[in-house]
């Protein structure tokens, strides 16, 4: 059995160092040894490698297939081996390398299984895009859930949990139709995995002053308005990102997550209603329309470490509380989305706050 390297289309000869050919959008360049031979192929409309001519010997190769990709030699090409949609013949199990799969053109199935194939258990692990390939295309196995920068979730391609979040360069529409359709082409040109999406941002509110609990007629959610309102903004919708058990709002962290750095980003600081945890393992409940809410703070500014973690620096305007600290932050799990602060040392008789819901501001 041989094995060859490949680098970015250029691939060595066995064993070796030395260059054996490098694709081209034409064919081929390959290496005689003292001079190179342009080779050059014509394909069909599926990709397929039909005739192969070179500088040198003219016609080389002729090749049709059956339906299923079954090769039918008219003039074979033992050089080449990428044929059937351009793709490698592997000819030691005379099947096609399709990059995350393997696919045999005898009995038309593939022989590998797709890389998140147990996040899909009413489908076989061989199947390619759910059964239904004239709908779904899926070239990497790997499926996505994908978000928009205001935090609105999109749609899914497959189940797992690797999301991505689309730039403005697609609109919400133009994503949820490439979704609907299974087509991750697009999307994934146009998007970043999650934890990619976050960057450091410092304080948009310019060092303002804290608006204070006390200053507001002991309300928390009045200072936060107005810590808003200093900046020229007011609340608007909200994305609950945890709810009580019982509740029925539908929490979305991850969406909540990426819609307060999108707001840092346009120097917008952001309203958040934290749960807040006391000391004894208990956790207030003052009413409000998320049960899961008893405390208002403001988020100021992000941060991303060198060792990639995220963190959220707010105002918090509660009486015991330190109010304007480098210490109140917020920690985000890149796996849930869940954004905590567990080291809430400076509210006396409180041990930590968790983001249960986040205010989508707006101008005034």
């Amino acid at each position: 059995m041989s094995a060859s390297d490949y680098i970015s289309g250029i691939q060595y000869k066995t064993n070796s160092t030395v260059i054996d050919f490098i694709q081209t959008e034409e064919g081929r360049a390959i290496n005689t040894g003292s001079s190179w031979n342009y080779e050059y192929t014509l394909t069909d409309h599926l990709g397929n490698n039909r005739v192969t001519f070179d500088m040198l010997n003219g016609k080389v190769g002729e090749d049709d297939y059956y339906p299923f990709g079954l090769n039918v030699h008219r003039q074979q090409n033992a050089g080449n081996l990428y044929l059937y949609n351009k793709k490698e013949l592997q000819n030691e199990i005379t099947e096609y390398d399709y990059g995350a799969r393997f696919y045999d053109p005898v009995i038309a199935r593939w022989t590998s299984i797709d890389p998140k194939a147990e996040v899909d258990r009413r489908w076989s692990p061989y199947k390619y895009g759910n059964d239904n390939p004239i709908r779904f295309v899926d070239p990497d196995g790997m499926k996505e859930i994908y978000y928009s920068q205001d935090g609105t979730k999109i749609g899914q391609i497959g189940t797992n949990t690797d999301v991505r979040v689309v730039n403005s360069n697609v609109t919400n529409a133009q994503a949820a139709a490439d979704v609907k359709n299974g087509d991750k082409t697009t999307l994934n040109a146009n998007s970043v995995a999650y934890s990619s999406y976050f960057k450091t941002v410092s304080d948009v509110t310019n060092d303002a002053k804290l608006e204070t609990y006390t200053n507001n007629g002991n309300n928390c959610n009045k200072a936060a308005r107005a810590q808003l309102s200093d900046a020229g903004l007011k609340p608007d919708n909200v994305i609950n990102t945890k709810v009580d058990a019982n509740s029925k709002l539908t929490a979305d962290a991850i969406g909540g997550s990426i819609s307060v750095q999108t707001q840092l980003n346009a120097g917008n600081p952001v309203m958040v209603g934290v749960q807040e945890t006391k000391t004894n393992g208990t956790a207030s409940d003052p009413g409000n329309t998320n049960s899961a809410t008893g405390h208002f703070v403001v988020i100021r500014s992000s941060n991303v470490s060198s060792d990639g973690s995220i963190s959220f620096n707010y105002l918090d305007n509660a009486s015991t509380a330190k109010g304007k600290s480098a210490d109140n932050n917020f920690t985000l799990n890149t796996s849930t989305g869940a954004m905590t602060d567990n080291t809430l040392t400076q509210r006396n008789g409180y041990s930590s706050y968790e983001v249960s819901e986040v205010r989508l501001s707006q101008k005034k």
